[in-house]
């Protein structure tokens, strides 16, 4: 893989949890959807497969996010959504968003360890991203899930306080990979003489 590619790819993974994490919403639609970062990590997943080849593993994961999201986009076009249906099914998605996480990071974390200067530990620092992301979504799905009558001021208090930290990690990561990008040399075209 040459360093064009890697670079590319470590780009297009920092822009799909940019996708991710932050919401820019009119009316109710999220003028940077969910599905564009899945979409950008397919294109990730492409370039860094080369490199890594677990990551080919996630494309077929990928890509159903990409359509779960794209649906609950096109839904809230109409101010509804696809979640809360079918619990079954919001629990095998939300199951999936985890596991997807887990191992994309994993991946970018051991390709970390070879980029990484010798002082740096940008990869320790996505794997303990990647932890507290883990640990957090899975604290907003559990406290979200709990029923609303159940669902008193402790519960609403707790699912605001993960998401506030959620938002502060997920900012921390963005920033963690566009730095992990940085450390790839940027090749620059030779300049040919007219």
């Amino acid at each position: 893989m040459n360093d064009e590619t890697l670079r590319r790819g470590l780009s297009e993974a920092a822009w799909g949890y940019f996708f991710l994490t932050f919401d820019l919403t009119i009316g109710a639609v999220n003028l940077l959807p969910r599905f564009a970062g899945y979409l950008v990590f397919l294109l990730a997943i492409r370039d860094l497969s080369g490199t890594r080849r677990d990551l080919a593993g996630l494309r077929p994961m990928a890509s159903l996010l990409a359509l779960w999201e794209a649906g609950q986009w096109l839904a809230s076009w109409a101010g509804a959504s696809l979640e809360g249906h079918i619990p079954l099914l919001d629990l095998v998605v939300a199951a999936a968003e985890l596991y997807f996480a887990f191992q994309f990071l994993t991946d970018l974390a051991a390709l970390a360890e070879n980029l990484q200067g010798p002082e740096e530990n940008l990869a320790g620092r996505l794997r303990g991203l990647r932890t507290a992301n883990l640990l957090l979504s899975t604290a907003c799905c559990l406290v979200s899930w709990v029923p609303e009558v159940a669902l008193r001021d402790w519960a609403m208090a707790a699912l605001l306080g993960f998401s506030l930290v959620g938002m502060v990690v997920a900012v921390i990561l963005v920033v963690t990979l566009f730095q992990l990008r940085a450390r790839v040399p940027d090749r620059e075209l030779p300049q040919q003489n007219i």
